[in-house]
This record gives C-alpha cells, sequence and structure tokens, in this order.
C-alpha cells in the first residue's frame, strides 16, 4: 500500500483509504470511488501482472516487483490479463 500511496502522492493524485496496516482498503483514486461506476465497481491491483489475493496492506514488495492498480466496472471480470 506504501507504494500506491506514494504513487499517488508524487503524480498528485488523490487517494483515499479506510482502515491501516494489513486491514488498509483503497476507497477512491483520483475521484473514482467504490461502487461510484455501479455495485460491482472499484479497485483492483496485481502484483506481477497477477490479481492478489490478499489486501494491499498485506503486501511485501521485492525491489523488482510491478504494481498495476486499476479501477473495475466488474470487481475484476472486466480485467485484461495483460497489465
Amino acid at each position: 500500500m506504501e507504494a500506491i500511496s506514494l504513487a499517488c502522492e508524487s503524480e498528485g493524485i488523490s487517494l483515499e483509504v479506510q482502515g491501516s496496516g494489513k486491514t488498509v482498503y483503497i476507497v477512491s483514486i483520483g475521484g473514482f470511488a467504490e461502487k461510484s461506476e455501479g455495485t460491482l465497481s472499484g479497485w483492483i491491483f496485481k502484483r506481477n501482472g497477477v490479481h492478489s489475493s490478499v489486501g494491499a496492506g498485506s503486501v511485501k514488495l521485492d525491489e523488482d516487483d510491478r504494481i498495476s492498480v486499476y479501477f473495475s466496472l466488474d470487481m475484476g471480470a472486466d480485467a485484461s490479463d495483460k497489465d
């Protein structure tokens, strides 16, 4: 989650989260909030091209890891397998 926060801060993008540590949850990025585009919409992230099975606050990154964060309209079903 720290990497996502730093990326948003460096680009001047607003970030709203709830909770902290392992329970942190992304509410909105850049004004796009969960459920703002339908009941299944919200933020999802991938680590090295793979959807995470845990929250962003639980992931420990290695130096070469690549994180992708995207807004899904259908709980990730609308996501490409490509980053």
